[in-house]
């Protein structure tokens, strides 16, 4: 997951946030699986008139995500889910939204 935000963090550096390359660096780390095996999920959408919010997660250990959607990862508070292999491990624009531990 740190990669993967490595990239789309050094993306931004160069070029507009877009779909493709936030899809372009999930798919270059890992496959775009989780330590699991399952596929990292991920979100673009506008937070101002000139840029663009995202937010990437895995699954966790049971493969399923905790929100029925992904516009709710763009509002969860903070999480420690330390000990809780099943949550979602979430970063939103570069920050861990959980606090996973290892």
């Amino acid at each position: 997951m740190q990669g993967i935000v490595r990239v789309i963090e050094e993306t931004k550096i160069r070029e507009p946030l877009t779909e493709a390359n936030v899809r372009g660096a999930v798919k270059s780390v890992a496959a775009g699986r989780d330590a699991w095996g399952n596929e990292i999920a991920y979100a673009i959408r506008p937070s101002s008139a000139q840029s663009m919010s995202y937010v990437v997660v895995s699954p966790g250990s049971d493969g399923r995500l905790d929100f029925p959607t992904m516009d709710s990862y763009f509002t969860m508070g903070f999480a420690d889910i330390r000990g809780k292999g099943r949550r979602d491990i979430v970063f939103r624009d570069g920050m861990a939204i959980t606090e996973a531990g290892k």
